[in-house]
C-alpha cells in the first residue's frame, strides 16, 4: 500500500563488516512476548532517511545456519525517536543522486506484526527476492546505455575531423555498431530472465544472477568503447555531450550492492554441475513466450520461485539450433544461413565442452572457495545464455511486426560478438551487415526511438 501510494521503502541488508555474506550479519532482532527489540547498524542503504518504511534483514537466532535470520517490515511512524538515528551519507563516484547512508538502532521495540513470513525465513525470502531484483534492476539501467550510445552518435554526426564527420571514420562506425549490438544482446538476456519469473520460475535463480553479472560488464565495456569516439569530449560535464560522463560513472555501479558480481557468480557455480547432468541436452526447450516482447504474461506467483534451479530451458534451446538454421529456418536466414549455422554450432560445441567440465567439477569448486577456473566457467555459461536468448528473440519475431528483429543481420552480429568472447573461430558475414545495423542506429537516432528491443519513441 505504501509503494502504490507513492511512498518509499528502503531495503536494508548491508553491513560493511560482512559485505555480500549477509548470512553473517549481526544486526539483531530479539523476540519478546509482544514483538521484537532491534539493535545494530545497517550501512550504505539508498533512501534510508527519506523512506517511510524499512525492510530489515535481522538476526533472530544466535546459532549459525539458514534459519538464523528473519525479515522485518518497519514503519518508521511507530518507532520511538530516541531509539534510532542516521549515520553520515556515503559519497559515491557514480549514481550521485542516490542518498546512500546508514541507520543505527539501540534497543528499539517493534510490534509482532512487523515480521514478514515466519521466524527464520529471512535467507529464503532474500534469495527469492533476488531472483526478481537481479534481473529487473539491470534491465532498467539499459536506459543509461541507450543514452550513452545516443550521445556518441550525435557527436559522431556533428563533429568534423579532417574535413569529414567522425562517423565516416571506420573505427567510429564499428564502435557504434558494436555498442548497439551489445545493447540488443543485453536486452535479449534481460527479456528472457524477467519473463522467466512468470513462465519458468524453476530456472530463475541462475538466470537472474546471470543478468546481474553480465549486463553491467557489457554496458561498462560499451561505455568505455564509446568514450574513445568522443575523445576529450568524454570529460565534458555540461552542454550537448555532458550526459555521457555521467553514465560512464553510473553504469559500473549496477554491479555493486548486496548482490554484486562475485555474489552472482557464486550463486551460479554450485548449480552448474546438476544442470549439466539433468537439464542440458535432455530438458525441454524454452517456451515461445519467453521471447515474445509484447505478449501478456500469467500473474507472478512468488511461491513458485525455488532456491536451486530445477531446469534450464533457455540453455536447452541451443540443442539443434545449428541444424534448424541450416534446415527449416534457412529461408529466414537467407544469405546469413552459413554464418548463423557456424555460430550456432560454436555455441552448441561450447555447451558440450562446458557440460563435461561441470560434470568433472571438484567438490571444492562448488563452494565459496571455488577456483578462478570455476568463475570462468560461470562467465562462459552467461555468454551461452545470452546467445540462446538472442536466438530465441530472432526466431519468434514476425517480419510484419518488426522487420529489423526478424532480419538475420543483427543476430549474426550479436552471435559473432558472443562467440568471439568464447574464443571460437568466426565466420565471414555477408557484405553490408555493418551498414544495415548502422542505418538502423541512425534511423532510430533521427526519429528519436529507443535502442532496445522495443524500438519505442523516447521523450525529447
Amino acid at each position: 500500500d505504501l509503494l502504490l501510494g507513492g511512498g518509499r521503502l528502503a531495503v536494508a541488508y548491508h553491513e560493511l563488516a560482512h559485505g555480500n555474506d549477509f548470512v553473517r550479519n549481526e544486526f539483531s532482532a530479539t523476540p519478546t512476548d509482544d514483538g521484537f527489540v532491534i539493535s545494530g547498524a545497517k550501512h550504505v542503504i539508498n533512501n534510508v532517511e527519506r523512506a517511510e518504511a524499512l525492510v530489515l534483514f535481522s538476526r533472530t537466532e544466535e546459532s549459525v545456519g539458514s534459519r538464523s535470520h528473519s525479515v522485518l517490515l518497519v514503519d518508521k511512524a511507530v518507532l520511538p525517536d530516541d531509539r534510532y538515528g542516521y549515520l553520515p551519507r556515503y559519497e559515491t563516484v557514480g549514481v550521485r543522486g542516490c542518498q546512500n547512508a546508514g541507520v543505527e538502532f539501540t534497543d528499539c521495540p517493534l510490534p509482532a506484526d512487523a515480521l514478514v513470513g515466519k521466524l527464520g525465513d529471512g535467507v529464503e525470502l532474500a534469495l527469492r527476492s533476488f531472483q526478481i531484483t537481479r534481473s529487473v534492476l539491470p534491465s532498467m539501467i539499459l536506459g543509461g546505455g541507450d543514452t550513452a550510445l545516443r550521445t556518441a552518435v550525435g557527436f559522431a554526426l556533428d563533429r568534423k575531423l579532417y574535413h569529414r564527420s567522425v562517423l565516416e571514420i571506420p573505427h567510429a562506425r564499428a564502435t557504434i555498431v558494436g555498442a548497439f549490438t551489445d545493447l540488443l544482446i543485453s536486452d535479449c538476456l534481460a527479456l528472457a530472465a524477467t519473463r522467466a519469473v512468470h513462465l519458468v520460475p524453476e530456472a530463475t535463480s541462475v538466470y537472474a544472477a546471470a543478468v546481474k553479472y553480465l549486463l553491467p560488464k557489457l554496458l561498462t565495456e560499451t561505455a568505455y568503447d564509446l568514450s574513445i569516439v568522443l575523445g576529450a569530449n568524454f570529460y565534458v560535464r555540461n552542454g550537448t555531450y555532458g550526459a555521457f560522463q555521467k553514465h560512464v560513472r553510473d553504469l559500473p555501479m549496477i554491479s555493486l550492492g548486496h548482490a554484486g558480481t562475485a555474489a552472482c557468480q557464486a550463486t551460479i557455480i554450485p548449480q552448474l554441475p546438476r544442470l549439466a547432468r539433468t537439464a542440458w541436452f535432455t530438458g525441454k526447450g524454452a517456451p515461445e513466450g519467453l521471447f515474445r516482447i509484447r505478449d501478456g504474461l500469467p500473474p507472478l506467483d512468488p511461491a513458485r520461485l525455488v532456491l536451486v534451479a530445477g531446469s534450464d530451458a533457455l540453455i536447452a534451446s541451443l540443442e539443434g539450433a545449428a541444424e534448424s538454421i541450416a534446415g527449416t529456418e534457412g529461408r529466414r536466414a537467407g544469405e546469413y544461413t552459413e554464418a548463423l549455422t557456424t555460430l550456432a554450432a560454436a555455441l552448441e560445441d561450447e555447451l558440450r565442452s562446458l557440460q563435461a567440465e561441470c560434470r568433472d567439477m571438484a567438490p571444492k569448486d562448488r563452494t565459496v572457495l571455488a577456483s578462478p577456473k570455476a568463475y570462468a566457467i560461470a562467465d562462459r555459461y552467461t555468454l551461452l545464455l545470452a546467445g540462446a536468448a538472442c536466438l530465441g528473440v530472432w526466431r519468434h519475431q514476425d517480419p510484419d511486426d518488426d522487420p529489423f528483429l526478424a532480419s538475420p543481420a543483427w543476430l549474426a552480429a550479436a552471435l559473432t560478438r558472443l562467440v568471439k568472447r568464447l574464443g571460437h573461430p568466426l565466420p565471414k558475414l555477408p557484405d553490408g551487415w555493418e551498414n544495415q545495423l548502422l542505418n538502423e542506429v541512425l534511423n532510430r537516432y533521427h526519429e528519436a526511438r529507443s535502442y532496445d528491443l522495443y524500438d519505442t519513441p523516447i521523450a525529447g
